[in-house]
């Protein structure tokens, strides 16, 4: 028996190195998407790229581990968490593509539009854009040491994100009255803002599972998990 539950620890911390991994390539990405906000030289370059691992396989996997180990307690509930992440994991990474695609349309439009917004504006994308990647890479970490403290502020950040989102939509919005000629491109920013929002419910989601695993964490060991 003791073999078997080895065995079956082995299977649940390969399963959630996958999704750790998963998490990291959607970080990466979502920094590729925002950055075409601000460098329009390579934006030829940019398309939306299929990770080596996907969620759906993950998915795949997490319940093949329920089925072939008919695991239970701490175990059962680790992988039904980490097969919950992929879902949520494949919902922020179709935000991402969202969010390239819709500032690759802006094309050099959207220099025009962030220099027409006030400074404090400006400054309200810039930490925005700052408050998600926080949150990914936060939800990254939680999901790799799976401390349920960590997974806290995660959490806990996610109420100041969606303020300055709410800010930044309201002057938007302002801006559009002003002049709607400037409809098109002002309605891009607006949903990458709403994307950049719903990734953070999407990261409170998961890191609202992580919090229901510290028990197998601290049986397993936190130096384990990291690896």
């Amino acid at each position: 028996m003791q073999n078997i539950d080895d065995r079956l620890d082995i299977e649940v911390r390969a399963l959630t190195k996958s999704v750790v991994e998963l998490s990291i390539y959607i970080e990466e990405h979502f920094k590729n998407a925002v950055a075409q906000l601000f460098t329009r030289d390579w934006v030829s370059g940019y398309f939306p790229i299929t990770p080596d691992i996907s969620p759906i396989t993950l998915n795949g996997q997490a319940f093949q581990l329920l089925s072939l180990w008919a695991p239970s307690g701490e175990q059962f509930r680790t992988i039904m968490i980490m097969q919950k992440a992929c879902k949520d994991l494949e919902s922020l990474l179709a935000l991402v593509n969202s969010m390239g695609e819709h500032a690759r349309m802006l094309d050099r439009d959207v220099e025009y539009e962030l220099a027409a917004l006030p400074s404090e504006e400006r400054q309200g994308l810039y930490r925005i854009i700052n408050l998600a990647y926080m949150q990914l890479r936060g939800c990254t970490i939680a999901l790799n040491t799976c401390q349920s403290s960590f997974a806290q502020r995660v959490i806990e950040q996610d109420g100041e994100l969606d303020l300055a989102c709410l800010r930044m939509q309201t002057a938007l919005q302002g801006l559009l009255e002003l002049d709607v000629t400037r409809a098109v491109p002002i309605n891009y920013i607006k949903l990458i803002i709403s994307n950049i929002e719903r990734m953070g419910n999407f990261v409170t989601h998961i890191c609202q599972g992580i919090q229901t695993i510290p028990a197998y964490q601290g049986e397993v060991g936190a130096s384990a998990w990291a690896h």
